[in-house]
This record gives structure tokens, C-alpha cells and sequence, in this order.
């Protein structure tokens, strides 16, 4: 256990104590079909907040449907085989979508999606009436009709990784009409990594720039200036923004007077990349 972070089925020791149980807050479960983890432990958590679960197989969340999940407020859910509708169904049986102040769906199957998902999906995420931030990782959907339904101006973090191929890039500004004047943390990548399960994706990306190696670093890096500044175009759009990832790239939004600078996150480069707006 770290920080009151504690990982299942790996961390096998130190649970004998209640002191032990009362510091958990944050659970991760890695659903490995060659473990059988006891999930009864989740409720020797009392003041467990924070779950995030990684699934081989959509049929292993049926293990959840008898747990108490109620209390949570921060979820993950990672799925790597084919997406069905009943799973969305299971999703909004199993846990108390209207506590939750992150939300994190991933689904990392290239498989075509069942007709009426999308459909589901925004059922689902019309749910969330406390959410501030909200991670999807998925093959192209109405990203915009997804998430209309949402409380004006509610989230604060909204991040997107597209899985397979997009035939038009994201018109993030029109996705997130109802929320411009919110949102500080935003996330889009039409990458999509050839290797998902070797590092944790999502909201918590906005806290760890990786650094990218690229044979057209400049090029992209440009390319992300050029997208940041059609996004904060018209005046008065996104005024709370002030951090963007692009392709995996990091850039910082400070604003002094009445120009916004847009920064990458490289100070090697920074200097000659900076550009007031």
C-alpha cells in the first residue's frame, strides 16, 4: 500500500489489521483471469472512495453486481475485449453513478461497437449529475451527443483517446459547447497505444507529461499550438483552460492582461515556441 493506494491481487500482505483497512482510499484491481481475486475485501474499506478495476473480460463484472459500491466517488473502468450493450446496463446497476465526481470509461477493443451504443453511452453519462471530470477512451462516437445531457459548465477535466482510426479530426469546441466556460484540463489524442495495459491512461495524465520522441517534434509541436489556438479563438471561450494535451503533448495557458500564451511543456524548446495570442 502507498498513500493509501492499494493494488489487487498483487499486494497480498499487511491486511490483518483494521488500522490497515481504514487508511485505504484508493483501490485498483487488475481482473487477471489467472487470479480469483475475493472482492468481499472491498468492503473492509470503510472510507474507500476511489476504485478503479481493469477487466479481461466484460463477463468478470458480474462479479461486482452483489458489492456495495455506493460510496464511491472516483471510478475507472478499463475494458479490453468487445464492448456489448449489457455492459453499459451492468455499469449504471452496479455502481451509484450520481455520487461519482470522475467517471473513466475505457474501451480499448477495435471490434465494431453493437448498434445503439451510443445511445446507452449517453444514457449513461447523463447519470453523472456530480461529475467534474470525465474520461473516455473509445473507438470514434457523437462525442458531443454523448455528453449534452451533462449540467452546463460542470466538468472541469475532459479527456479523449480515440482507439483505431478517425476519418475527421474532433471538433473539441463544438463537443464541448454547454461546457466551455468550465473546463480546465483538457485531453484529446488520436494516438492510440499499440501496448494499453503497460501504463495507467486517463485523468490521471494531466499530472505526468511523458516525454514523446518524435522524428517531427517541432512539426507536431506547432500543430498543437495551431489546434490550442483555434480552440480559444473567439473571445470568451474556455477562459478557465490552462492546460492542454494534443497528441500527447503538453501545453500550458497563462494569460497576463489581455493576451493568452500558449506554452509547451519542453522549456528546451519553449523559447522559440511560445507565442502570445
Amino acid at each position: 500500500m502507498y498513500n493509501g493506494h492499494l493494488v489487487l491481487p498483487f499486494y497480498s500482505k499487511g491486511l490483518s489489521s483494521f488500522d490497515k483497512w481504514i487508511k485505504v482510499k484508493k483501490l485498483t484491481i487488475y481482473m487477471n483471469s489467472s487470479h480469483r481475486t475475493n472482492l468481499d475485501v472491498i468492503l473492509c474499506f470503510p472510507n474507500l472512495i476511489d476504485l478503479a478495476i481493469e477487466f479481461d473480460h466484460s463477463s468478470q463484472l458480474n462479479r461486482f453486481l452483489y458489492i456495495r459500491l455506493g460510496r464511491i466517488q472516483h471510478l475507472r473502468l478499463a475494458f479490453f475485449n468487445p464492448v456489448t450493450l449489457d455492459l453499459i446496463k451492468q455499469i449504471e446497476d452496479i455502481f451509484n453513478l450520481q455520487e461519482l465526481i470522475t467517471f473513466q470509461l475505457h474501451l480499448w477493443n477495435e471490434e465494431a461497437y453493437p448498434r445503439l451504443l451510443e445511445n446507452s453511452l449517453q444514457n449513461l453519462i447523463s447519470t453523472l449529475s456530480s461529475v467534474q471530470n470525465l474520461s473516455l477512451i473509445c473507438k470514434p462516437v457523437q462525442f458531443g451527443n454523448i455528453i449534452k445531457n451533462l449540467k452546463p459548465n460542470s466538468l472541469t477535466s475532459f479527456y479523449v483517446r480515440i482507439v483505431g482510426i478517425m476519418d475527421k479530426p474532433l471538433a473539441i469546441e463544438t463537443i464541448l459547447i454547454n461546457q466551455h466556460q468550465s473546463i480546465k484540463q483538457l485531453f484529446y489524442c488520436y494516438v492510440s497505444p499499440s501496448s494499453p495495459s503497460k501504463r495507467v491512461y486517463g485523468i490521471e495524465e494531466f499530472d505526468k507529461v511523458f516525454k514523446v520522441k518524435s522524428n517531427t517534434y517541432l512539426d507536431d509541436l506547432l500543430d498543437g499550438l495551431n489546434e490550442i489556438k483555434t480552440i480559444l479563438y473567439h473571445a470568451g471561450r474556455f477562459p478557465n483552460l490552462d492546460q492542454v494535451f494534443y497528441n500527447d503533448y503538453c501545453y500550458f495557458i497563462e494569460r497576463i492582461s489581455d493576451k493568452i500564451y500558449i506554452s509547451p511543456s519542453n522549456n528546451v524548446i519553449s523559447t522559440c515556441c511560445i507565442r502570445p495570442y
